[in-house]
């Protein structure tokens, strides 16, 4: 099956796996064809990190998935290095309405919250909040370009949770 690779640079290219390799097996063939070094690289599919004895089934990796490949330079990550624009558009349904920002692949969900509760005057509570991208939960350790979003528009589900104060 073909599956579409892109490194947090913007490089893609497709490589052709079986069905059931494993993540070891894939990083292999990337380093057979694009000559990155196993040890330097770091898979993502659907915002979750791949995992080397796992194979292509228990992620559910099908012909045509895009994979994301951050490549590990000593101790820190050329994703954190490399910094990219993407559009971000925010679905907030309690609100009505959606918010646009432009933001940065380097920044941290954490920081999306918080930005997010800037830019409606405190209605959404950063700690009261999950985002949702591709119907895959964003958790606030990583950063969105752990997700690869599109550049031209990264749509987020916002959704509000209550407090427990609230729920008394």
């Amino acid at each position: 099956m073909d599956v579409t690779f892109e490194t947090t640079q913007g490089h893609r290219f497709n490589i052709q796996i079986w069905y059931f390799s494993t993540v070891r097996r894939i990083k292999e063939s990337i380093l057979k064809y694009q000559g990155i070094p196993m040890e330097a690289q770091q898979l993502f599919f659907m915002g979750r990190e791949l995992q080397d004895d796992y194979d292509t089934e228990y992620y559910s990796i099908v012909h045509g998935s895009h994979i994301l490949v951050v490549i590990r330079n000593g101790s820190s990550t050329i994703a954190e290095s490399h910094t990219s624009d993407v559009h971000v558009v925010f679905s907030v349904p309690s609100l009505g309405r959606s918010i646009s920002l432009n933001l940065k692949t380097t920044d941290h969900v954490a920081q999306l919250k918080k930005l997010l509760q800037e830019h409606t005057d405190g209605a959404v509570l950063a700690d009261q909040v999950t985002l949702f991208f591709d119907k895959v939960e964003m958790e606030e350790g990583k950063l969105l370009s752990m997700y690869n979003p599109p550049i031209d528009r990264m749509e987020v589900k916002v959704v509000v949770t209550q407090s427990p104060q609230e729920e008394k």
